[in-house]
């Protein structure tokens, strides 16, 4: 998939090819805060919806909502950014190791964001985390229903030296 991609997007670093991965626990939260499309106040919020009615956008457990079952993305409105379901219906995995506070402590499993379709309305928000492992104690993987994943797109910052005399 990763060079389908690359292979249909230009790049301005030279030959280097476009790729996917997870996003970082930043880059998540950026986005299920709604970016640069809201303000700094909206930024700030607990959802970046403005107060308005939070089962218009998200999914979550109880019988106003998900009825505690997964449900199929793009349903609900999207967050300012236009992306869907950043809070609710699925927790997503980021390529972010778990500690903690960020940079502190020794890491554990992966950083799970946003929560999911069993989450409460009134727990969810932009900065909700948790940590999450992939594999149980036996060592085998083991899946979850609640747990999902977004890729980004991504590209080299640098794709040679001369490029980086050059910045």
């Amino acid at each position: 998939l990763a060079d389908k991609v690359g292979d249909l997007l230009p790049l301005d670093e030279g030959d280097m090819k476009a790729f996917v991965r997870l996003p970082t626990e930043a880059e998540w939260e950026f986005d299920a805060r709604g970016g640069r499309k809201v303000s700094a106040e909206v930024f700030r919020q607990k959802t970046p919806y403005g107060g308005g009615p939070l089962e218009q956008h998200e999914w979550f457990g109880g019988p106003t909502s998900s009825y505690n079952k997964l449900q199929p993305v793009g349903r609900l409105k999207a967050n300012p950014l236009g992306l869907h379901d950043m809070l609710g219906n699925a927790s997503e995995m980021t390529g972010t190791p778990f500690q903690l506070k960020a940079g502190q402590g020794p890491t554990g499993g992966g950083v799970k964001r946003g929560g999911n379709y069993r989450t409460r309305p009134d727990e969810l928000r932009s900065s909700m985390r948790g940590e999450f492992s992939q594999f149980d104690v036996a060592g085998d993987n083991k899946g979850a229903s609640e747990l999902g994943f977004r890729l980004v797109l991504a590209a080299p910052v640098f794709s040679d030296t001369a490029r980086v005399e050059e910045l």
